[in-house]
């Protein structure tokens, strides 16, 4: 299956497959663990993350992170 693009109007109309709730209730030793786990996304050597530079998503509601800049706050957990 090919790439397919969707205008940022489209995108807000189409259900996320992420399971919000489950994220909610795991812990940030849960999420690093499964992170760790996943062999499709393997975790930034330090070399790599030296060289990055963190970015914060513009706010258009698309992803539902609203400028949050947080996998949890977007999942509705509140900052502490």
């Amino acid at each position: 299956m090919g790439t397919v693009k969707y205008s940022a109007k489209e995108a807000r109309k189409l259900k996320g497959r992420s399971d919000l709730e489950r994220l909610k209730r795991m812990t940030d030793e849960e999420i690093e663990k499964a992170a760790k786990e996943d062999p499709d996304n393997p975790l930034l050597t330090e070399e790599e993350l030296k060289e990055s530079k963190p970015t914060v998503p513009k706010g258009d509601g698309v992803y539902g992170h609203e400028k949050t800049g947080s996998v949890k706050q977007a999942a509705g957990e509140k900052s502490k």
